[in-house]
């Protein structure tokens, strides 16, 4: 099921991109691709109020309205994700999002970065900060490498592109298909891969949402999170398990050391040292 932003924040939003045109900061093709991620996470009242402005806006040729209105109407108004908000509630700390608002999310992340490269220019104290402003700026560069393969493996699942079954020489390998219920959910660069196979094999081709409803298994990366939690709660109840044992046997003289209840154990040399293993046989 989709959902979507607050218009409030999505039509200003919408409309400093046109503005940004007009004023000559803003290619016509990167007009459309910001529009065109900003339409996805809109409701189609949104859109239509959003569509309805830029008609009379002046200055916007009435060729720039209608390819905006196309790209709505022929791509983003059709796409339906599989979407299973279940699994975020598996981790608390998780944030839900869909997948639009997860490259949304990514391309805020590189605006931060953007805005601290100018803060490394312009920090006022005389330091050498060459390192720091490589580190940020290689950072910013792999990221918008992964939002140009997340928004291509977004708009292949969101439009229902067709992907082939299997990967090249899977059957081979004896590995299930993506698709199957022992498979694995596809990353982005997968369905990408995957999306340009199915081009060649159309009639065997299945959509992403077609073949991800056999699925067994949650994300790999949900997996991970849910076992790293698990142990942590186990590592933190055999921590309290010990302490709880350490506790006890503190109440005992220890036989090796003579060490009375409360004492720390001893060396030879006097010095203060761990708890003896006789307090705890004692203890237990």
């Amino acid at each position: 099921m989709r959902t979507y932003q607050d218009p409030e924040v999505l039509l200003p939003r919408m409309q400093r991109v046109i503005v940004s045109y007009q004023e000559g900061r803003l290619s016509r093709r990167s007009l459309l691709g910001f529009l065109k991620w900003e339409m996805v996470l809109a409701d189609h009242n949104t859109v239509s109020t959003f569509l309805a402005e830029i008609q009379d806006k002046p200055n916007l040729d009435s060729d720039l309205v209608d390819e905006v209105t196309r790209t709505y109407t022929e791509n983003v108004q059709h796409w339906v994700f599989p979407e299973e908000p279940a699994l975020s509630k598996a981790i608390p700390e998780a944030l839900e999002c869909t997948f639009p608002e997860l490259i949304q999310v990514f391309k805020s992340a590189r605006g931060a970065l953007g805005v601290v490269l100018d803060a490394l220019v312009g920090v006022n104290v005389r330091l050498n900060l060459r390192g720091s402003y490589g580190a940020v700026r290689d950072a910013r560069l792999l990221l918008t490498k992964e939002i140009a393969l997340l928004e291509r493996a977004c708009e292949d699942v969101g439009s229902g592109t067709r992907l082939a079954p299997a990967f090249p020489d899977e059957a081979d390998e004896e590995r299930p298909s993506w698709y199957s219920p022992h498979g694995a959910p596809l990353s982005p660069k997968q369905i990408t891969w995957l999306a340009d196979l199915g081009k060649e094999s159309p009639e065997i081709s299945l959509t992403y949402a077609e073949g991800i409803t056999a699925h067994s298994h949650p994300p790999q990366l949900v997996t991970e999170r849910i076992k790293a939690r698990e142990r942590q709660l186990l590592r933190a109840k055999e921590i309290r398990a010990f302490e709880e044992q350490e506790r006890r046997a503190m109440k005992e003289a220890c036989p090796r050391c003579n060490s009375a209840s409360g004492e720390l154990c001893r060396t030879r040399a006097g010095k203060e040292t761990g708890v003896h293993k006789g307090r705890y046989r004692i203890a237990s």
